[in-house]
C-alpha cells in the first residue's frame, strides 16, 4: 500500500492545521480594528460607545486575539502531551495512540491509512516532538 505523504515533503499534521485555523479569528479582529480606526465615522461611533470605559475598545478587539492565541497554545501542548504519551506513535489526523499496532496499516480511530515513520516526520516538522 502506497501512502501519499511518503512521496512529498512531510506535511503539517491535520490535527495541528485544524488547530492553527483559530489564528484567523485574531487576524479578522485586527483587520476590523484597523479599518475602524481609519474611518473617522467608525472611530467616532466606537469611541462614543466605549467613552465610559477607557479599556473598552482594546478589550473588544484584542481580547479575542489573546484568547485565540491562548487556545492554540493550550491545544498544541495537549497534542504534544498525547504524542509523547503514545511514545511518538500517534496518528497525525486524530492523534490516536498507535503503540500496539504495526508500522503501517489503518487507524482504528479514524479509519485512515497510517505510516508510523511518516507520521513521526510530520510531528517533527510541526515541532511537536
Amino acid at each position: 500500500m502506497k501512502f501519499r505523504h511518503q512521496d512529498v515533503r512531510f506535511p503539517i499534521p491535520p490535527a495541528v492545521r485544524r488547530l492553527d485555523r483559530w489564528y484567523l479569528l485574531p487576524a479578522a479582529c485586527l483587520v476590523v480594528w484597523f479599518v475602524a480606526m481609519l474611518i473617522p465615522a467608525a472611530r467616532v461611533v466606537t469611541m462614543g460607545i466605549f467613552s465610559r470605559f477607557s479599556w473598552g475598545m482594546p478589550i473588544v478587539f484584542f481580547g479575542p486575539v489573546f484568547a485565540a492565541i491562548l487556545f492554540v497554545r493550550l491545544g498544541r501542548s495537549r497534542i504534544k502531551a498525547a504524542v509523547l504519551a503514545a511514545s511518538r506513535r500517534a496518528r497525525t489526523y486524530c492523534v490516536h495512540d498507535l503503540s500496539g499496532h504495526a508500522d503501517t496499516g489503518v487507524c482504528p480511530e479514524c479509519g485512515r491509512p497510517f505510516n508510523a515513520a511518516a507520521d513521526q516526520s510530520s510531528w517533527a516538522r510541526a515541532e511537536i516532538i
